[in-house]
Order: C-alpha cells, then sequence, then structure tokens
C-alpha cells in the first residue's frame, strides 16, 4: 500500500508518497508561495504553476504527478 502525507502550511504544500510495508519515501513534492506565484520541486527541478494558485489548485497537481 502507499500512502500520501500531507504537510500544508499557510502558503506551502510539502508531501510524500510512502511505501506502508518498507517506510521508504517513494517521491516528494514540495509546493510554496501559494496564492502568489506558486512553483512546485519535483525530483530537485523547479515548476512554474499558475499565478496566483490556489491550494486547491496545487493539490490538483500534485495528485497528478501521483497517478
Amino acid at each position: 500500500m502507499r500512502i500520501l502525507a500531507l504537510n500544508c502550511g499557510s502558503s506551502s504544500i510539502k508531501c510524500a508518497l510512502i511505501d506502508s510495508a518498507s517506510g521508504a519515501r517513494l517521491a516528494e513534492w514540495h509546493v510554496e508561495e501559494i496564492g502568489r506565484q506558486a512553483r512546485m520541486r519535483i525530483a530537485g527541478q523547479w515548476r512554474a504553476l499558475a499565478a496566483h494558485a490556489t491550494f486547491e489548485q496545487a493539490a490538483t497537481e500534485i495528485l497528478q504527478e501521483v497517478r
């Protein structure tokens, strides 16, 4: 089983996809500057999100990456 752990702050979301059997992190994402010039880090690379992206839009981007 895989678990998606989310930590939401005032303008950021940090999350990790974890294998429940081993406890290993399979992937990590970090979205910052939500509500302003939001950007997401995936595998060490930053990608801009829509200007003034909301938490809902950021979470949608994360869920698309999980698939």
